[in-house]
């Protein structure tokens, strides 16, 4: 579930003594068998580390489209602070994430910047002044930092 690669991994062994981790300088990867190799100069338990790209590709919004008043509850629900599959949902987010909602024609609708981390955000589907939206098409742009937006589009039935 992640970019990392394997040209992107390094070794590194441990001396077992507390000492923590120490980088293996000769490292190689293999793409095609999918494999790296490290030499150590002692026996010793080892690690491949690699630092993960993180992307928003995974992040899901649901129910599209939402009918809060529709007869059938797998297309949204009237938000309530008591219900956690109420409003529009984006899940699969990263700890720090901000949304911003917009219609049609480029008007922010509202925006939400969090850095809990709880991995979903219910939004109430109302506009920065409380104020249900109405039935349309809107766009969520969803950013984090140092990792490039994405766009999901969101219909409303009301």
């Amino acid at each position: 579930g992640t970019n990392l690669r394997i040209m992107n991994l390094t070794m590194f062994s441990n001396n077992g003594v507390g000492g923590g981790w120490l980088k293996d300088v000769s490292t190689s990867g293999d793409r095609s068998a999918h494999t790296i190799s490290a030499i150590s100069s002692h026996f010793t338990f080892f690690a491949a580390f690699g630092a993960v790209k993180l992307n928003l590709d995974t992040v899901r919004v649901y129910p599209v489209p939402y009918r809060p008043n529709g007869s059938n509850a797998d297309e949204g629900a009237p938000f309530s602070t008591a219900n956690g599959r109420s409003g529009i949902i984006f899940d699969n987010l990263p700890r720090s994430v901000t949304i911003k909602i917009y219609t049609l024609t480029g008007g922010l609708v509202t925006s939400f910047t969090t850095t809990t981390g709880g991995g979903a955000f219910q939004w109430d589907v109302r506009n920065d002044s409380g104020v249900n939206v109405a039935s349309g098409v809107y766009f969520a742009v969803i950013s984090s930092p140092n990792v490039k937006s994405i766009v999901k589009r969101l219909a409303i039935i009301r």
